[in-house]
């Protein structure tokens, strides 16, 4: 089914905007807490949900939306998720330029163009970008259970490059904190 955008847009009372760039309208939903993106072509696009149950309801909102704007004859069809994003924190701080250079065949890692390196898992095949802080943002996934097993992969590989200088660093800062207030206490 096409859409008429402008007609959507008049029939929306104003719960949807017109995103001129990308040829859609955009609409959003408080629960689940979601956007879609919905093109003339009736291609639908949701995101901000965490779970795959969540994208589902989410899916049947917005064409249940998109029914009472006068579009009855629409349902939902061919439903697949095509990309999951996930990200996660592993808590410590990563030396990027000796992972990087110990895993190049997997990795990009240009610093002064982006802050990530970006590492390519083979099995299942997942973009992570991981950041010194440690924190990590996957993407191209397709079945969420990808997402843990990708996690997994990577996450004894970049335990071997934490930043143990940050630990010691933190820990001198904890004991110094503590010597303070000891310190202070005396006093008391």
């Amino acid at each position: 089914m096409r859409f008429d955008l402008t007609d959507l847009l008049m029939k929306s009372q104003k719960r949807a905007e017109l995103v001129p760039k990308k040829n859609c309208i955009l609409m959003k939903i408080p629960s689940p807490d979601t956007t879609a993106m919905l093109f003339s072509n009736g291609k639908l696009v949701v995101t901000g949900a965490n779970s795959e149950e969540e994208v589902k309801t989410a899916a049947r909102k917005f064409t249940q939306i998109i029914q009472k704007m006068d579009y009855p004859g629409v349902n939902l069809i061919d439903f697949k998720i095509r990309n999951v994003i996930g990200n996660c924190d592993v808590g410590f701080r990563i030396l990027m330029e000796k992972f990087a250079s110990a895993h190049a065949s997997r990795c990009i890692y240009e610093p002064e163009l982006y802050p990530a390196v970006i590492y390519r898992l083979a099995h299942p095949s997942v973009k992570i970008l991981v950041f010194v802080s440690g924190k990590l943002v996957s993407s191209l996934i397709q079945d969420p259970r990808d997402l843990h097993a990708a996690c997994e992969q990577i996450y004894p590989l970049l335990v071997q490059f934490e930043d143990k200088k940050q630990v010691d660093q933190r820990e001198n800062l904890d004991a110094k904190v503590d010597a303070n207030m000891d310190a202070k206490d005396e006093d008391d």
